[in-house]
């Protein structure tokens, strides 16, 4: 009979890791009408659908053995090919790695280990004791189990100091002890049992030293400690833990004599140092996610500090001109600033962090400042392609991101709006929403290769929509005059814009023009064009009128996408009695009656009958 106990420590690991990841996805299956092939998609598709999944130890430890055995072979390869194309090099990395004794090696090693666990698995599966407390938990001071905490006379896993006990730790952990009193202190907090943060300002200094001593190890693991103690604390406690380590890294940016990366030479992530505080901002923004689910069930003051010091560490720019900032390293984990939109979400945090904005207002300033000046420049050879370094271009093109998302959804509350103003001294808002307009005739894009989900386009389409979306006074605000101009300024020229860009801004035209604020603005705000003067929604009717004076089977596959763009927004003008008016003005009618009588076209030929049917019902 398969038992737990005769299996070797890395296995063991291996399943309780296995365990972790088939509970978490039993939880989302229907058991009912669950099948081996249904099952097998789940797991195939996990990454795709579970955003917790590179938090499963099994995912990490798949990790861990693939860079210990791979990760030289990958090197190297990526090394011969500086300058090839990634959608060429992807592929070829892919085969050599495949065929390399290394992969082979692990491939067999790693499957042999997996058979043993699986058969043990089967074993036990249907023995619910063994199932639930015949796996072994591991001793290491990393994985305490949930049961070992649930009573005091169950405590093997962790321990109860006393407050002189904690008094004693914290000299211990002191700089200028020896380094094993230092150890030995360290490893007793591992084994604080959670819930004990009263004693935690006793011991915060001591803490705040290990990360950021000069003994990488040790360093390393007070940061483990920061993250082994967030998994299991209690709202307290993460409150503390999160100022500790932000406070850590204000210290870091504040000083001088500490490590800091050049904008100018890009962030090579292989460097020791640079992993050291990449790991810290990891586990800064996985705090920033989850920390607003304890908000809920702790007194305002413990939001305070964390919220404080959050924004003071985004307000620095370092001790020299041209070093990368903290939202330089925050933004490669967090493009679009989702800790922020949380933080900004509930009202019971909103103001906190308003008025820490307004109190650090360089971070406001500096977003703004970056969504204002951003120009994105060609791509250089070396931005193509590389696995371990960002450029210059690419962090700078993050920060935007960043930055954009930052006010996009401060713009979407009054207080917000107001602090914008008084950053800008004026009408900054309107500036602003012109500036992100703008963005999206930028093409080229230094992650284009990369992530298309990070085109400007993409991003600013996704940010306005959300503006829109979010109330009256945000719609009022993008059916401005002057933002108006700007955002129609793709259909007044339409060979010199892009046509993702000209779809984009139809998107948007139609998403505002299905509120009356912004129809009613469409329609009645006039413009110049062809040496006339008529109303935007005119123009609109004027571009739908020109591309479709021809057949369509002579158009350019162009201006079928953008015909069928300009469409889609008409239709949304018309549904209104005004909209109608203008629609009739521009002779659509019998343009869709001619197209139609012509055109055997799929791709178009749904909204012209819509158009004509609409009109043809309301005219007559």
């Amino acid at each position: 009979m398969a038992d737990p106990s005769t299996l070797y420590p890395e296995q063991q690991d291996i399943l309780i890791a296995l365990k972790q990841l088939f509970t978490a996805v039993e939880c989302e299956v229907n058991k009912a009408t669950i099948t081996p092939q249904i099952f097998h998609d789940i797991l195939i598709h996990l990454e795709q659908t579970h955003e917790q999944f590179h938090r499963f130890e099994f995912v990490k430890i798949l990790q861990k053995k693939i860079d210990d055995s791979l990760s030289v072979i990958i090197e190297n390869e990526l090394t011969k090919r500086p300058n090839s194309d990634p959608l060429d090099v992807i592929p070829e990395v892919t085969d050599v790695v495949f065929s390399s004794p290394e992969f082979v090696a692990l491939q067999e090693s790693f499957c042999l280990s997996m058979q043993e666990v699986i058969d043990v698995m089967v074993e036990i599966y249907h023995d619910p004791i063994r199932w639930e407390i015949g796996t072994p938990y591991l001793k290491d001071k990393n994985y305490v189990s949930n049961d070992d905490l649930s009573s005091s006379s169950n405590q093997t896993g962790c321990m109860f100091f006393t407050s002189d006990q904690y008094f004693q730790i914290a000299q211990n952990l002191d700089p200028g002890m020896p380094k094993h009193v230092r150890q030995n202190a360290l490893n007793c907090l591992f084994k604080t049992a959670p819930g004990e943060c009263e004693h935690w300002p006793v011991i915060r200094q001591g803490i705040m030293d290990g990360l950021a001593d000069e003994d990488y190890n040790f360093a390393e693991e007070s940061l483990s400690l920061h993250a082994k103690l967030f998994n299991s604390g209690t709202s307290h406690s993460t409150a503390e833990l999160y100022t500790s380590l932000s406070g850590h890294l204000v210290q870091h940016f504040q000083s001088s004599a500490t490590y800091h990366v050049q904008m100018r030479s890009g962030l090579d992530t292989a460097h020791k140092n640079t992993r050291c505080l990449l790991r810290r901002f990891m586990l800064l923004s996985i705090f920033q996610h989850d920390i607003t689910s304890f908000w809920i069930r702790c007194p305002e003051r413990y939001m305070i500090q964390p919220i404080t010091q959050t924004i003071e560490l985004l307000s620095l720019s370092g001790p020299e001109e041209g070093c990368m900032q903290p939202v330089h390293f925050l933004s490669l984990f967090d493009h679009k600033a989702l800790w922020f939109r949380k933080w900004l979400h509930g009202c019971f945090s909103r103001n906190l962090v308003i008025n820490a904005m307004r109190k650090f207002d360089q971070f406001l300033k500096c977003a703004i400042e970056c969504v204002s000046s951003v120009v994105i420049p060609d791509l250089a050879p070396e931005d193509i392609y590389s696995s371990f370094t960002y450029s210059w271009r690419q962090l700078k093109y993050l920060q935007f991101v960043h930055s954009a998302n930052v006010i996009a959804n401060v713009v979407q509350y009054k207080a917000g709006r107001d602090l914008i103003r008084s950053a800008t001294n004026g009408n900054g808002v309107v500036e602003i929403m012109k500036k992100l307009i703008l963005t999206m005739s930028l093409d080229n894009c230094v992650f284009n290769l990369l992530d298309s989900s990070l085109h400007p386009q993409t991003i600013i389409s996704e940010l306005l929509r959300e503006i829109i979306v979010s109330g009256e006074e945000c719609r009022k605000l993008l059916s401005n005059e002057q933002v108006l101009e700007t955002l129609l300024q793709p259909l007044l020229d339409l060979p010199k814009w892009t046509t993702k860009c000209i779809q984009a801004v139809c998107d948007i035209l139609s998403l505002l023009t299905s509120y009356s604020v912004g129809s009613i603005q469409l329609i009645n705000t006039t413009i110049s064009f062809k040496e006339t003067t008529m109303s935007m929604a005119s123009v609109i009717g004027e571009q739908c009128k020109d591309l479709m004076g021809g057949r369509v089977k002579d158009l350019t596959q162009r201006d079928k996408d953008v015909l069928s763009a300009l469409l889609f927004l008409a239709r949304q003008i018309y549904t209104t009695h005004e909209g109608l008016a203008v629609m009739s003005r521009v002779n659509i009618v019998s343009l869709a009656n001619e197209l139609l009588s012509v055109s055997g076209e799929n791709f178009i030929l749904s909204l012209l009958l819509s158009v004509k049917l609409k009109l043809n019902f309301i005219c007559n």
